[in-house]
């Protein structure tokens, strides 16, 4: 994101609406560090807490197994 600072924060939440016994699995990219579940079932809803810390993104997860 551009122009964030130390401190910034958003939230993401994702629901597995798959029709399948399908399993989404969550992982970080470049600055970003997953905390967490990071799977997330058929029909079940993980939420995702993002804060920028010293120049990265830390994201907590919690629901989703």
């Amino acid at each position: 994101i551009e122009g964030a600072a130390n401190g910034d924060q958003f939230r993401v939440v994702i629901t597995n609406t798959s029709g399948g016994a399908n399993t989404i699995t969550l992982a970080g990219g470049t600055s970003v560090t997953l905390r967490g579940t990071l799977t997330i079932a058929q029909n079940k809803t993980a939420v995702i807490d993002f804060v920028r810390l010293a120049g990265v993104w830390e994201g907590y997860v919690s629901g989703g197994a």
